[in-house]
């Protein structure tokens, strides 16, 4: 498995705009983690489980993917305790990240939305139920009922099992349940969205292999995403950067397909 160090930085801090960014490494270091951290190539994250941050910028402090005042809240602590129990072991996604980045790339955005705790620990939670034997009653007992809802809204219904017809049911679940489970919908639907783009700038087509239903299909239920999402409200977080997505989708296999 590709290491952090061995990732390319962002290309700056999405706070101070810096171009210092360093990967952040955890567990004993030797030798030589220990000079490449005195160096300032690296920064030692010690053995914090789970683990909250990849990244660090050296200018302003700030961490990232889930910023250190989000990890404040004991809620979202809580959260992210659970969604490494569920999700750290997984296997690798088929556009070749691994499953916890998603979560937690959905937390940070709703964090970064101002969104508040509750918010950014749903989002965390948002796969759990389908991915585990974790049930929406039990998140209920363990995190309450505004989370378990949000958790509940985002869940789809495995029983049906023809995938457009899954999709509708589930889009038409969370349109009725309404703000604030809506962006956590957003923000899930832009993350895997930007996941499916990186993947098909180096596979072309052949990545629609790696899913579960064809390409033309998850390009379909993201257009009706965007239209239940803005029919709800066209100023939500993360609508107008899906919709620019979709036609950045649309614009790559043009070319990857010489069409005019």
């Amino acid at each position: 498995m590709e290491s952090e160090r061995d990732k390319p930085a962002p290309e700056a801090c999405p706070r101070c705009g810096s171009a210092a960014v360093v990967p952040i490494m955890y567990g004993l270091p030797g030798p030589d983690l220990t000079a490449a951290a005195e160096r300032g190539e690296v920064e030692l994250g010690g053995c914090l489980v789970p683990v909250p941050w990849k990244w660090s910028c050296p200018e302003c402090g700030y961490k990232w993917p889930l910023p250190p005042e989000a990890l404040e809240s004991d809620l979202v602590r809580a959260a992210l305790a659970v969604a490494y129990e569920v999700h750290g072991d997984q296997e690798r996604k088929g556009d070749g990240s691994e499953y916890i980045s998603h979560p937690i790339e959905v937390a940070h955005m709703l964090h970064e939305q101002g969104l508040g705790d509750t918010v950014v620990a749903a989002g965390l939670l948002h796969d759990v139920v389908e991915d585990s034997d974790w049930t929406v009653d039990g998140v209920d007992n363990r995190f309450g009922g505004d989370v378990s809802a949000l958790v509940d809204a985002m869940t789809e219904d495995k029983r049906v099992e023809e995938y457009m017809r899954r999709k509708a049911i589930h889009r038409a679940k969370v349109e009725e349940a309404g703000m604030p489970a809506a962006p956590i919908y957003a923000a899930d639907k832009l993350a895997n969205l930007r996941a499916l783009r990186a993947a098909y700038r180096e596979q072309g087509e052949a990545v629609g292999r790696h899913f579960n239903a064809p390409l033309d299909d998850k390009v379909e239920n993201w257009r009706s995403d965007v239209e239940m999402l803005t029919a709800l409200d066209r100023e939500m977080p993360f609508v107008a950067d899906l919709e620019i997505e979709l036609l950045q989708l649309r614009a790559d296999r043009l070319a990857q397909r010489g069409d005019s």
